[in-house]
């Protein structure tokens, strides 16, 4: 081989090198930015499928939107909570450009003794920003020992998205610290109110509003969130109790004795309430119910509900949130929903406010004084950060924080340092 030749063999695989780095680096360095079109957003009905031991998930209907409301440094979710996944890889460069932890009601409803007789079908919607090209679209599901299994994949061209109009309701901000973009959106959705209701919505939305932001943490970041309020009327006033025998077909069809719990207040009506939510800009949906029983549920990424005339509204508010923003397990055990293995006590839970001790560096134990005694004995009147046993329904085996806090018993701005550092973070990441 002539030395002219090898040269120009070495030139062309330094080329080669060359160009293999640059399209590396123009493909991994791009900021979220470049993979979006940030004057449009898209969203992705899907449907969840199956039974007690079986499931499928597949998509129904694609969405856009002209406007977005998202913050490209959000795009990829830090937070490993929920027992869902959403991944969307650009397909032309399979680099990932948007994902988002999450839980479903039909995970809930697998495990209630009707899917043990019948299979059913629940809702879900993906809100994210407009991909630019055809995209991957990846949904994974967590096994009892928290590993990812794939449960949807396929490739989806984005021009196959429809435009979606809005409905006309009004829409009001009862609390603005500046744009959507850079704050965390909260939105309320009113349901069982009747025609002649509007005065007590926009009263009842203001002392919600009142609750979250007068609750610590969310009182020390008020200056990094928005409320807003969608008008939503229904044929009449109040909400299903088929425990009362109160049959209400409203705007939602919100029901308390959700999976035959009585206070566990709920709707299937997911696609409805992202109708309706998109009139406003959203991080997290608050429905919020003409009731004045006590009830409520929240569903990590999904929603919160909370009673509006209830005794209890500002705890039931927050506590919900707890759920649904930051991802927050209940930290109750009380004999009436204690069960023996809702946790997998040899592994680590997801969320940041249990543990089971299997990997306890990552939850707390950066926060713990030395020689905190771990586990940690309640002491009277002494509510000490530590590692109490008792918490996600469990007697044994799984930890809380502290002996009592929002997440545990019915006290109002009572979130302990954990759960409160949980939320502080979500809203932190949503505002960067």
């Amino acid at each position: 081989m002539s030395n002219a030749h090898f040269f120009n063999i070495q030139h062309n695989m330094k080329n080669l090198l060359l160009t293999s780095v640059f399209l590396s680096f123009c493909l991994w360095g791009f900021p979220q930015k470049d993979f979006f079109n940030f004057k449009e957003t898209l969203r992705i009905d899907y449907l969840f499928e199956g039974n007690w031991k079986k499931d499928t998930l597949y998509t129904k209907s694609f969405y856009k939107y002209k406007f977005n409301h998202f913050n490209p440094n959000t795009a990829i979710d830090k937070f490993n909570y929920g027992n869902h996944k959403v991944e969307v890889f650009d397909s032309l460069s399979d680099v990932l450009i948007f994902s988002k932890g999450f839980n479903s009601i039909f995970e809930e409803w697998q495990s209630t003794a009707e899917a043990k007789t019948k299979t059913k079908s629940f809702q879900g919607s993906i809100i994210m920003p407009m991909p630019k090209r055809s995209f991957k679209f990846v949904i994974s599901n967590k096994d009892k020992q928290n590993n990812y299994h794939i449960k949807h994949s396929s490739y989806i061209n984005p021009n196959i998205a429809k435009s979606k109009n809005l409905p006309k309701n009004e829409t009001y901000t009862i609390h603005k610290s500046g744009k959507a973009k850079d704050k965390f959106d909260i939105v309320i959705i009113p349901d069982g109110y009747g025609k002649n209701d509007s005065e007590k919505i926009n009263l009842d939305a203001q002392k919600i509003a009142d609750g979250i932001l007068k609750c610590s943490p969310y009182s020390l970041l008020t200056d990094k969130i928005n409320i807003h309020l969608v008008q939503v009327f229904s044929g009449k006033s109040g909400i299903n109790d088929p425990t009362r025998k109160i049959k209400r077909e409203s705007a939602l069809k919100t029901t308390f004795n959700f999976f035959e719990s009585e206070r566990y207040l709920m709707t299937e009506e997911v696609w409805n309430m992202y109708d309706i939510a998109m009139l406003a800009p959203f991080d997290a949906i608050l429905i919020m119910c003409n009731t004045d029983k006590y009830g409520g549920g929240g569903i990590y990424n999904l929603y919160a509900t909370t009673c509006a005339s209830c005794t209890e509204y500002a705890f039931i508010t927050t506590h919900e949130m707890g759920h649904s923003v930051a991802g927050l397990a209940d930290e109750y055990y009380t004999s009436d929903v204690s069960v023996e293995d809702y946790y997998n006590i040899s592994v680590e839970p997801v969320e940041p406010n249990i543990t089971t001790l299997v990997d306890f560096d990552s939850k707390w134990k950066n926060m713990l004084p030395e020689g905190t005694e771990i586990p940690t004995q309640i002491k009277a009147n002494d509510n000490s950060l530590g590692v109490y046993e008792g918490a996600g329904y469990q007697a044994k085996g799984v930890y809380r924080p502290v002996p009592n806090c929002s997440m545990k018993d019915v006290i109002y701005n009572y979130f302990c340092p954990v759960c409160k550092r949980a939320i502080r973070e979500t809203i932190e990441f949503y505002t960067k």
